[in-house]
């Protein structure tokens, strides 16, 4: 493709991003932005250890060394694709150079795929894991993420763990506290159950 079309594309494509929205880049209030002691970064295994709480938090039933396992999987897996799909920030920057061939994966569903392979291949026994989907209705642009919750809960109740949202520095956050309003995505029937269904149906 010549230079000067491929820079057509992209300043195109930038612009129909600014102009669609879709995903949004807000930074996590954990990691890696807040800071253990002034001028010190929070290391990897600083956020292992916060993530591990998290999800031990959502249930006495959660096995602390498993919660821990999970944690470090999802952290370290995420950072390792930034090198491997060279990851460009903010986020719909690089959606733009994936959509235009400029970069291989790094898209929110590719996130999402690798990071429940990865977990999947733990063979947990006292969580659960969900493919959640959010849908912005005005141009359908959805957004993937996966969520953790305890053997008896359901989604609602669980943990986000976003590696779209900050480049892949993983994010997380409970799924009442979000902006987003996930809807479950069945991976066997490719079917949605939405949050207030779920509710519904426990009441």
């Amino acid at each position: 493709m010549p230079l000067s079309h491929a820079i057509r594309r992209l300043f195109f494509l930038a612009a129909m991003t600014t102009a669609l929205g879709g995903c949004t880049t807000l930074r996590s209030p954990d990691w890696p932005v807040k800071e253990a002691v002034p001028g010190e970064p929070v290391t990897i295994e600083m956020a292992i250890g916060d993530l591990t709480a998290e999800i031990v938090g959502l249930d006495a039933s959660i096995h602390p060394l498993e919660a821990h396992r999970i944690a470090d999987t999802a952290l370290r897996l995420t950072h390792s694709k930034i090198d491997e799909w060279q990851v460009t920030r903010p986020p719909l920057v690089n959606n733009m150079l994936i959509n235009s061939g400029m970069r291989p994966r790094g898209l929110c569903i590719h996130w999402t795929e690798d990071l429940l392979k990865a977990l999947d291949a733990l063979d947990l026994e006292t969580v659960d894991l969900y493919w959640v989907v959010a849908k912005r209705s005005r141009f359908r642009i959805e957004h993937s993420s996966v969520v953790i919750t305890a053997k008896h809960q359901v989604f609602p109740e669980g943990l986000v763990l976003d590696g779209w949202r900050n480049s892949g520095m993983l994010y997380w956050v409970r799924v009442t506290n979000d902006k987003y309003q996930w809807k479950m995505f069945d991976r066997v029937t490719g079917e949605y159950v939405t949050q207030a269904e779920v509710i519904d149906a426990i009441r």
